[in-house]
């Protein structure tokens, strides 16, 4: 969808999404770097991070597809079933089948989404994903991810402390720059966070708007071609062949139209773009304070604690809006 409103190219990894272990080594090149006295790198964050990530993004790019085929296919349905009316008896009965077809293929489609849990495999593994990146800099710094109070609402806060407790404390023995490794894997992380939502607030607002005015499209080019068929029908009365062609096409520019605005609703690209206006402008100021303070240990870790309140704050929200939009039939 990006690619086919303009907003980006397409990539190859559309197709072929990363490795885990390429995914990996991009966590790995924001730890610190190995010390002499021994390895100092997050090497079970950052495995547990490019299978989380790799889940993420696969199930993702399946979810949301399956999204935009069903509204597509249910859209198509009403245009074949609106223009069989424009056809002889026998001819009707291929759309009857296309009809039947394309439903057949939205019941398929929902039912195995809900089987294999398409939806539930995104968002958690998002989850797990972002919680393994915001405790990168916790663990440079010598700290823990925060726990949660009370009850764990789900499996992933837990799944990622475990995780983290796996990885043991950082080597920093006999290194008297740790600290600046800290503070530069701290700046790393917010600096990828910034480019990502800089990115994500354009390219989702971007979509959001140009998604929209098509809709918007459709539904005026409906009214133009009401507008024009009264203008015939007061010169002259139109044939019986023409008030169906216009009634078929009336029918099916509001029917694209709707599905354009519910894959707008489920894809939810307006919230994404605001959420990461949101968390950019708070990344953005632990920047220029985590530069400020390169030096304070105290300080740096009140800023990485801060960061991950940002980041998962964001997540929260993006896992709140997400869960209530599930693939359902049309």
């Amino acid at each position: 969808m990006l690619a086919m409103s303009g907003v980006r190219d397409r990539r190859h990894t559309d197709y072929w999404p990363n490795a885990p272990t390429e995914l990996a080594e991009g966590y790995l090149a924001l730890s610190p770097p190995v010390s002499d006295s021994g390895p100092s790198t997050a090497n079970i964050l950052a495995e547990a991070y490019g299978w989380a990530d790799v889940i993420s993004i696969r199930f993702a790019q399946v979810f949301r597809s399956a999204v935009i085929a069903n509204f597509t296919l249910a859209a198509l349905t009403i245009v074949l079933a609106v223009f069989s009316l424009t056809f002889d008896q026998e001819q009707k009965t291929r759309f009857v089948i296309a009809e039947s077809f394309f439903i057949i293929l939205i019941l398929f489609n929902t039912m195995r989404g809900w089987w294999v849990g398409w939806h539930r495999r995104w968002f958690e593994a998002r989850e797990v994903a972002e919680r393994l990146r915001t405790a990168l800099p916790l663990w440079a710094l010598g700290i823990r991810p925060a726990t949660f109070f009370g009850q764990e609402p789900t499996w992933t806060g837990w799944y990622a402390r475990a995780i983290v407790r796996s990885q043991g404390m950082r080597n920093a023995k006999q290194n008297p720059d740790w600290l600046a490794d800290a503070h530069s894997t701290l700046q790393k992380v917010l600096d990828d966070q910034c480019s990502y939502h800089v990115k994500s607030a354009e390219q989702m607002g971007k979509l959001e708007r140009r998604i929209e005015r098509l809709g918007l499209f459709l539904f005026i080019a409906t009214l133009l071609l009401a507008l024009v068929f009264f203008g015939f029908l007061w010169r002259c009365p139109p044939t019986h062949e023409h008030v169906v062609l216009v009634t078929a096409i009336s029918a099916s520019l509001p029917a694209l139209a709707s599905a354009i605005y519910a894959i707008r609703i489920i894809g939810d690209f307006g919230g994404s773009a605001r959420r990461s206006e949101r968390t950019l402008a708070a990344l953005e100021s632990l920047q220029k304070a985590a530069e400020r303070d390169a030096g304070d240990l105290r300080a740096l870790r009140v800023i990485a604690r801060a960061a991950a309140e940002a980041m998962l704050g964001d997540v929260a929200s993006w896992r709140l809006a997400t869960e209530s939009r599930a693939l359902d039939i049309p």
